[in-house]
């Protein structure tokens, strides 16, 4: 059962397939209305261009495609705008290095951690931004830095040690006495419940149940702080809810913390968790609700929707998971 929940948890923070736009699927909105704007068609818009054919920029604007640095420049020229324009007043505002922007983002958004190649990809995003922009960060960007070094180097351990924590430490208590969350306060949250371990340490009499609900009520709080294109954030941090509560047989948040994710899911419409929301949502109907009909119902469709999503590893978890939970 705890080798099932470690391989779940690790899932929810790192597993996804889809490729989002630079700033998720409001910056490939913004490209739209940018073009339409200006009166451009697809096919008008790429006509004569060898950078960008029209199958790449519709990639581009429905969130399923990231740009590169160089095609956002590229389609800043096409539109005749500048770079800052066409990012929005978010990275205006900030004055922070585009490239920068870009490279943290996909680190933020990394998925397949533990897969070689793409870890020593991340290394490379993360050595860029260390070498050419770290000195000149503002200490909270520093700080972001250094949390999603922290995540990364906890995956690439080889004796899982947990790094980071010292950052956690210093940081804990201030997110305690939050009321709502920021983009930033939500990877510090990844590495709190990084901090969680498996299911013998949530059970464990050390496991502190205030500093738990505290940030547990704060992340649901914090819906309409946290701009679309970061809610992935959010909806990951919100899974590991129900995962602790159904640990320690303590079911106070997990409903809420279900209805909060069925609204993410829908106002992104990305359904890429939902397999793991619907396992979630199937021990939850068996062993509170009682409800074994519907306890089933919820385990099958994730099994379903994780084989249609080509993740059959994730499906033949969650028919374990679903073995094992009814046994019980």
């Amino acid at each position: 059962m705890g080798g099932i929940l470690l391989q779940i948890i690790k899932i929810i923070i790192v597993s996804s397939n889809r490729e989002l736009a630079m700033f998720g699927q409001d910056f490939g909105h913004r490209l739209r209305e940018l073009r339409l704007a200006q009166g451009l068609t697809k096919e008008k818009f790429c006509e004569g261009d060898e950078v960008l054919s029209v199958r790449q920029l519709t990639r581009i604007e429905t969130g399923k495609s990231q740009p590169k640095l160089e095609t956002l420049e590229h389609l800043a020229r096409r539109l005749n705008i500048s770079l800052s324009e066409l990012l929005g007043e978010r990275a205006v505002g900030s004055k922070l290095p585009v490239e920068y922007l870009n490279l943290k983002y996909q680190l933020m958004h990394a998925t397949s951690l533990d897969k070689p190649n793409n870890l020593m990809k991340l290394d490379e995003k993360l050595g860029k931004i260390i070498d050419s922009y770290y000195d000149d960060l503002p200490a909270d960007e520093q700080r972001v830095v250094d949390i999603l070094q922290s995540k990364l180097y906890s995956y690439t351990s080889k004796t899982h040690q947990k790094f980071g924590m010292s950052i956690l430490e210093k940081s804990l208590p201030s997110l305690c006495e939050k009321r709502v969350y920021t983009i930033n306060d939500l990877l510090l949250i990844e590495l709190y419940q990084i901090s969680l371990g498996d299911g013998d340490s949530m059970r464990s009499d050390g496991f502190s149940e205030g500093t738990f609900y505290t940030i547990c009520r704060n992340l649901i709080n914090s819906y309409d702080n946290i701009p679309t294109e970061y809610l992935f954030l959010l909806r990951d941090a919100l899974l590991v809810v129900p995962i602790v509560e159904y640990e320690r047989k303590k079911f106070h948040l997990s409903e809420v913390a279900f209805n909060q994710l069925h609204r993410i899911m829908e106002e992104t419409q990305d359904y890429q968790k939902k397999p793991i929301l619907r396992m979630l949502e199937g021990q939850y109907l068996y062993v509170v609700k009682n409800d074994i009909f519907e306890a089933k119902k919820a385990y099958q469709e994730g099994i379903i929707l994780a084989r249609l999503l080509g993740d059959t590893t994730l499906a033949d978890i969650i028919s374990e998971k679903m073995r094992d939970v009814m046994k019980e």
